[in-house]
C-alpha cells in the first residue's frame, strides 16, 4: 500500500465522519455544491485559459520563447528524458504522452524548421498544465458563489439527526470523498509530463505502485483523455497565438529537415571529419550551416597497406549515402523513439560511433598502428621479429574490437539505410627481407 492509498482512505474516512455528523441532507447539499463547482471548473478551464492567453503577459508566462516561460521550462525538462532516472514509465508513456501524440501532435501539419513536433508537445503540455491551475481557480470562485444559496438552504434544514440520517450521511460522505480523490487525481494527470521534476516523479511512482489509487489513477486518465484534452483545432490556435512557427523564409536544404532528422543528418556528415564539426544547426534561423574552418576530413589513404583504409572508405561512403537518403525522406515515417536510437548510436550514446571513431579513438589507434609498423620495419631482425609482431597483434586486436563495435552500432540504422559492410583487416606481419644473392 502506497502513501497515496493512505491519503485516499483518510480522505474518504474524513468525509464519512463529517457525513455522519451533519446528516444526509446537509451532506448531500454540500456534496451537490462541490459537484456543481467541479463540473463548472472542468468545462470552463480550457476556454477560460485560451481567453487568458489573449493577454500578452499571461501568454508570455505560458508560451513565451524568451526568458522564462512554462513552455521553455517544460521543453528543457523534456530534453533531459533518458538521462539518469528521468525516464517516463511505461504507464505514463501509455496514458499521458501517447494519447496526446496520437490525437493531436502527430497530426499537426504546421511544423517548421523552428517549430518541431517536440516543441509542439511542450506547447500542448504548457497549456494543459496551466489550464489545470485555471480550473482550480474557477472551482474556488464557483464554490464561493455557491456558498450563498447553500447557506440559505442549510438554514431550512434543522432538527435532531436521526440514526438513519447519519448512516446515509456517512454514505454520501464516502461518495464525496471518493469523488474528491478522483477530481484531485484528474488535476495530477494534467501534470504527468512533469516527470522530470523530482516531486512529481515521486507522486507518479506512488500512484503506479499503489493498490487502490492506481485504479483511481487509471479512471482519471480515462476522464482526462476522453473529455479534457484540447483538440486539434484548439492546438492549432495555441500554436498560432504563440508565434513560434514564424519562419525565416529560408528553409534548410534537403527538404527542410528539422528536429531529430536534421540532427541525424548533421551527425552523419560530421562523422567524416577527424577534427571539427563543420555541419551545424543555427538556432536563430533554423537553418543548416556549414563552416569547415579548422576542420579536417578523414583521409583513408593515410592507412594504406593496413586494410583499415578500406574500412574507413566504407564508413565514409555509408555516412554520405545515408545523409543523402534522409534528404529524400527516408526518415519521414520514423517515430521519435526510433530517431532517438539512431542519434544515440551515431553520436549521443555511450558508446557511439562518434566516441569510438573520433573521440577515444579508433583513428588515433590506427595512426599509432601505422606509425608502429613503419618504426619496427626499420629495426626488424631475426632476434626481435617475434616480439615486434606480438606488439602489432596487440594494437591490431584493439582496432578490430573497435571496428566491430562500430559495425554493431551502425546495425541500429540498417533497417533504413542498409547494413554497413567492410572486411575486418588482417594483422600486418613483419618478415625478414630475403638475403641478397651475390
Amino acid at each position: 500500500m502506497s502513501i497515496v492509498d493512505i491519503v485516499i482512505i483518510a480522505l474518504v474516512a474524513l468525509f464519512i465522519m463529517l457525513g455522519v455528523w451533519r446528516g444526509v441532507r446537509r451532506s448531500a447539499l454540500g456534496f451537490g455544491a462541490f459537484l456543481v463547482a467541479a463540473i463548472i471548473a472542468f468545462f470552463l478551464a480550457k476556454p477560460v485559459t485560451e481567453a487568458l492567453l489573449g493577454a500578452e503577459g499571461i501568454r508570455g508566462f505560458v508560451l513565451g520563447n524568451d526568458g522564462w516561460s512554462l513552455y521553455l521550462w517544460i521543453k528543457k525538462g523534456f530534453a533531459t528524458f533518458g538521462e539518469g532516472e528521468v525516464i517516463p514509465s511505461e504507464y505514463l508513456t501509455e496514458h499521458f504522452f501517447k494519447p496526446i501524440l496520437d490525437k493531436v501532435i502527430n497530426n499537426f501539419s504546421g511544423y517548421t524548421a523552428q517549430f518541431t513536433p517536440e516543441d509542439g508537445l511542450a506547447v500542448y503540455c504548457a497549456f494543459l498544465m496551466f489550464s489545470s491551475i485555471v480550473g482550480v481557480a474557477v472551482f474556488i470562485v464557483a464554490r464561493l458563489l455557491l456558498c450563498i444559496p447553500t447557506m440559505i438552504l442549510k438554514s431550512y434544514i434543522y432538527g435532531k439527526q436521526t440514526s438513519t440520517s447519519r448512516v446515509f450521511g456517512g454514505i454520501v460522505g464516502a461518495v464525496r470523498g471518493f469523488v474528491m480523490s478522483i477530481v484531485l487525481t484528474v488535476i495530477i494527470t494534467t501534470m504527468g509530463g512533469l516527470t522530470f521534476v523530482g516531486g512529481f516523479s515521486k507522486v507518479e511512482k506512488e500512484y503506479e505502485q499503489s493498490v487502490i489509487a492506481k485504479t483511481v489513477y487509471t479512471w482519471s486518465y480515462g476522464i482526462r483523455n476522453s473529455m479534457y484534452l484540447p483538440d486539434a483545432e484548439m492546438f492549432a490556435r495555441l500554436v498560432d497565438k504563440s508565434g513560434l512557427t514564424v519562419d525565416s523564409g529560408e528553409a534548410p536544404p534537403d527538404q527542410s529537415l528539422y528536429g531529430d532528422r536534421l540532427e541525424i543528418y548533421i551527425y552523419l556528415n560530421n562523422l567524416n571529419y577527424i577534427t571539427g564539426t563543420p555541419y551545424s544547426y543555427d538556432d536563430v534561423t533554423g537553418n543548416l550551416t556549414f563552416d569547415d574552418t579548422d576542420c579536417t576530413k578523414i583521409d583513408p589513404s593515410a592507412y594504406e597497406g593496413t586494410g583499415i583504409d578500406a574500412a574507413l572508405r566504407a564508413i565514409i561512403a555509408y555516412n554520405e549515402q545515408a545523409a543523402t537518403s534522409i534528404g529524400q525522406g527516408s526518415l519521414d515515417d520514423k517515430d521519435s523513439g526510433t530517431l532517438l536510437r539512431y542519434k544515440e548510436a551515431l553520436w549521443e550514446g555511450s558508446p557511439s560511433v562518434y566516441t569510438i571513431l573520433i573521440q577515444q579513438s579508433l583513428l588515433t589507434n590506427a595512426q599509432n598502428y601505422v606509425s608502429k609498423i613503419a618504426e619496427l620495419k626499420k629495426t626488424v631482425n631475426a632476434d626481435n621479429i617475434d616480439n615486434y609482431n606480438h606488439q602489432l597483434e596487440l594494437l591490431h586486436a584493439t582496432i578490430v574490437t573497435e571496428l566491430n563495435a562500430i559495425k554493431s552500432l551502425y546495425g541500429e540504422l540498417a533497417t533504413v539505410f542498409g547494413p554497413l559492410t567492410f572486411d575486418i583487416p588482417e594483422v600486418v606481419v613483419l618478415t625478414l627481407d630475403p638475403p641478397v644473392e651475390g
